[in-house]
């Protein structure tokens, strides 16, 4: 998603400047593009919810494992994983249909119209043939692929939480050996004190 995220950018701030420098040159032309400018600035939003909700789950998972969550907080994680999800799957079919079928267009007096049409235009009025645009779209694609992933992997980890507790089953046996060595070793001490004694 972040990969997604920051071609998307680099493609959105494209085609911000080229509105900006064709209508600063060209009193009478506007520049419409706001099917793509609108979905890479979802997709913005998009690559920082995941990054957040996951980021943040991470963190917390790794630093501190063993930390109590009441049940209505391990809902909201499992929740806000299936809601930016769900942001992502219409993220990326709605950037692929943008990217695949739209185009920018430029509307103009006579004049104007004439002069922008010898110009070079940069980046490509037509989506598809922006190279940055077509990266920020597979990537998006990468980017869903392992935040289905995540959210899957989020599920089976609350699942298994709620079951055995964050501890994996070698950890809990582990830790009911040391437990088990424990009562013996202070009972061993115990006889061996009274002996003393």
């Amino acid at each position: 998603m972040v990969v997604s995220e920051s071609i998307g950018t680099a493609a959105l701030t494209d085609y911000v400047k080229q509105q900006s420098r064709i209508e600063s040159l060209h009193s009478s032309a506007a520049v419409h593009n706001d099917d793509f400018v609108g979905i890479a600035s979802y997709n913005i939003f998009c690559g920082v919810a995941v990054a957040t909700v996951f980021g943040a789950a991470f963190f917390f998972d790794l630093f501190f494992p063993e930390r109590y969550e009441p049940k209505n907080i391990r809902w909201s994680w499992r929740l806000s994983a299936v809601f930016v999800t769900l942001c992502t799957i219409g993220d990326a079919l709605a950037f692929t249909v943008i990217v695949a079928t739209g185009k920018s267009w430029i509307s103009a007096d006579t004049q104007d119209a004439e002069e922008i049409a010898q110009e070079k235009i940069n980046p490509p009025l037509v989506y598809r043939h922006n190279g940055r645009a077509i990266a920020a779209t597979v990537f998006l694609w990468l980017g869903l692929c392992a935040t289905v992933a995540s959210c899957i992997l989020m599920w089976l980890y609350y699942q298994h939480h709620d079951t055995y507790g964050p501890k994996s089953h070698t950890a809990r046996m582990r830790d009911d050996l040391i437990e088990e060595n424990a009562d013996t070793i202070c009972a061993n001490c115990g006889m061996v004190l009274a002996e003393r004694l």
